[in-house]
């Protein structure tokens, strides 16, 4: 019985391996994401782009170093991935105007 004093539907074993097998499987998203990452075309137009684009942007609004440092540390939310797509799309109207 636990410190609560209550009954647990599982035993604790099967809850603890269930939730390893949770960071696992975060672990390896986290890979996959970095991976696909790495080897994009969206990351290569970014960087193009920031090239084209950016000596008339300030450092501050280039994103290309944070979105790969936030990705490398598997630290990215999909509202971090969303806003930087919005600002690469930004990027790509200044180039083609």
């Amino acid at each position: 019985m636990p410190l609560c004093e209550s009954e647990l539907q599982k035993p604790i074993a099967e809850i603890v391996a269930e939730q390893q097998l949770q960071y696992q499987q975060t672990d390896a998203k986290i890979s996959s994401i970095q991976t696909t990452w790495a080897g994009s075309q969206l990351q290569h137009r970014v960087a193009q782009l920031e090239t084209l684009v950016g000596k008339d942007v300030p450092e501050a609004e280039r994103k290309l170093n944070s979105t790969n440092e936030a990705i490398s540390s598997g630290n990215i939310s999909r509202t971090f991935a969303n806003l930087k797509l919005k600002h690469v799309y930004g990027f790509r109207q200044r180039s083609v105007t």
